[in-house]
């Protein structure tokens, strides 16, 4: 889950029409494998 994202200093509370975009800073929650699986997707790799 994305509990928070931060774009130029703002901080974002996303909600399901929140568009996210390149250089977003995300806060990630739930298991831990999960949560690196997701960072590796928005690393591209």
């Amino acid at each position: 889950m994305i509990v928070l994202a931060r774009r130029d200093g703002e901080v974002i509370y996303p909600r399901g029409a929140t568009v996210l975009k390149m250089g977003d800073h995300l806060t990630l929650m739930g298991p831990i494998e999960s949560v690196h699986q997701m960072a590796r997707r928005c690393r591209g790799r």
